[in-house]
């Protein structure tokens, strides 16, 4: 069963069995979704729709590429490949993230609920600062490099931009 079609009873119960996945690839990509959902409850926008959509995808892709990087490794296959795979869906999440920052400060200027852009924001930064770890181990077994203080800085400019909105109409 996919990730997104279980219940949040069993989700829950599947995340804290002794088995990787879903582990917290996954559920940082879910987070990062939830934030994106908050943003368009926010300001009824179709914009963040499409990225939505594009984590819901990445939440499977994350647990199926960690499913087979496990598989290769019990086999001692340590093909670089394998590592890129599974680092791939939380550095497009980065990406989705940030992107969903920049242009989530308009809709904290007119949106509604104040409250649920608090939650957006920091859920957002807190989801790229998440997938750090799990992006760091896998390319740490390839040639692969990542900006890791970029995208930590860019993410954290990107926050306090929105935290500077959101204490100007509190």
């Amino acid at each position: 069963m996919k990730i997104v079609d279980m219940s949040v009873e069993r989700l829950l119960t599947e995340i804290k069995n002794m088995r990787p996945n879903p582990g917290g690839g996954a559920v940082v990509i879910l987070v990062a979704n939830m934030a994106v959902n908050l943003i368009n409850m926010m300001g009824d926008v179709s914009c963040e729709t499409k990225l939505s959509e594009r984590l819901t995808e990445l939440i499977q892709e994350d647990v199926d590429a960690t499913k087979r990087l496990i598989a290769e490794i019990k086999k001692k296959n340590f093909e670089e490949k394998f590592f890129l795979e599974a680092a791939r869906p939380q550095i497009e999440m980065v990406d989705i993230s940030l992107k969903a920052l920049g242009e989530f400060s308009d809709i904290l200027k007119r949106g509604k609920n104040l409250s649920d852009g608090i939650i957006a924001n920091n859920l957002l930064r807190e989801a790229i600062r998440s997938a750090m770890p799990t992006i760091e181990v896998n390319l740490k077994y390839t040639k692969e490099t990542y900006d890791y203080d970029y995208f930590l800085e860019k993410c954290e400019n990107l926050y306090q931009k929105n935290v500077k909105i959101i204490e100007g109409r509190k």
